[in-house]
Protein backbone atom coordinates (compact mmCIF):
# COMPACT_ATOMS: atom_id res chain seq x y z
CA UNK A 1 0.00 0.00 0.00
CA UNK A 2 1.97 3.26 -1.07
CA UNK A 3 1.76 6.41 1.10
CA UNK A 4 -1.23 7.60 -0.86
CA UNK A 5 -3.61 5.49 -0.48
CA UNK A 6 -2.76 5.08 2.90
CA UNK A 7 -3.61 8.66 3.42
CA UNK A 8 -6.60 8.56 1.57
CA UNK A 9 -7.87 5.97 3.95
CA UNK A 10 -6.97 7.82 7.13
CA UNK A 11 -8.94 10.91 5.60
CA UNK A 12 -11.76 8.64 5.27
CA UNK A 13 -12.07 7.10 8.41
CA UNK A 14 -11.65 10.79 9.99
CA UNK A 15 -14.11 12.05 7.96
CA UNK A 16 -16.50 9.29 9.01
CA UNK A 17 -15.85 9.80 12.68
CA UNK A 18 -16.59 13.30 12.50
CA UNK A 19 -20.04 12.71 10.52
CA UNK A 20 -21.10 9.93 13.18
CA UNK A 21 -19.89 12.52 16.28
CA UNK A 22 -21.97 15.60 14.37
CA UNK A 23 -24.60 13.27 13.48
CA UNK A 24 -25.27 12.19 17.05
CA UNK A 25 -24.52 15.44 18.70
CA UNK A 26 -27.54 16.86 16.25
CA UNK A 27 -29.74 14.03 17.68
CA UNK A 28 -29.40 14.75 21.07
CA UNK A 29 -29.52 18.25 20.87
CA UNK A 30 -33.11 17.66 18.62
CA UNK A 31 -34.05 14.99 20.96
CA UNK A 32 -34.05 17.81 23.92
CA UNK A 33 -35.85 20.04 22.41
CA UNK A 34 -38.70 18.73 20.66
CA UNK A 35 -41.13 15.19 21.09
CA UNK A 36 -40.48 14.03 17.74
CA UNK A 37 -43.46 14.04 16.50
CA UNK A 38 -43.92 15.74 12.60
CA UNK A 39 -47.52 17.80 13.18
CA UNK A 40 -47.49 19.20 9.56
CA UNK A 41 -46.90 15.80 7.19
CA UNK A 42 -50.01 16.74 4.56
CA UNK A 43 -52.61 13.99 3.28
CA UNK A 44 -50.49 12.81 0.74
CA UNK A 45 -47.79 12.04 2.29
CA UNK A 46 -50.01 9.57 4.86
CA UNK A 47 -51.40 8.23 1.93
CA UNK A 48 -48.39 7.10 0.11
CA UNK A 49 -45.76 7.58 2.62
CA UNK A 50 -43.05 4.86 0.61
CA UNK A 51 -43.62 6.36 -3.22
CA UNK A 52 -43.50 10.13 -1.69
CA UNK A 53 -40.46 9.23 0.66
CA UNK A 54 -37.21 11.32 -0.65
CA UNK A 55 -34.78 8.39 0.82
CA UNK A 56 -36.90 6.20 -1.35
CA UNK A 57 -37.26 7.67 -4.49
CA UNK A 58 -33.37 8.67 -3.86
CA UNK A 59 -32.55 4.78 -3.63
CA UNK A 60 -34.46 3.89 -6.93
CA UNK A 61 -33.35 6.49 -9.07
CA UNK A 62 -29.90 5.92 -8.32
CA UNK A 63 -30.61 2.28 -9.03
CA UNK A 64 -32.08 2.98 -12.47
CA UNK A 65 -28.85 5.05 -13.45
CA UNK A 66 -26.34 2.42 -12.54
CA UNK A 67 -28.32 -0.33 -14.40
CA UNK A 68 -28.45 2.18 -17.12
CA UNK A 69 -24.56 2.58 -16.96
CA UNK A 70 -24.00 -0.98 -16.65
CA UNK A 71 -26.30 -1.17 -19.66
CA UNK A 72 -24.29 0.84 -21.85
CA UNK A 73 -21.15 -0.60 -20.64
CA UNK A 74 -22.22 -4.20 -21.76
CA UNK A 75 -23.02 -2.31 -24.47
CA UNK A 76 -19.60 -0.59 -26.10
CA UNK A 77 -18.02 -3.84 -25.26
Amino acid sequence: MTAFYAGLIIILIMTGIAGIALTLRIANLKSNTEDGRDESVSGAVRRHSIVLNPIFLTYVIAGILIMGYVVYLIMIT
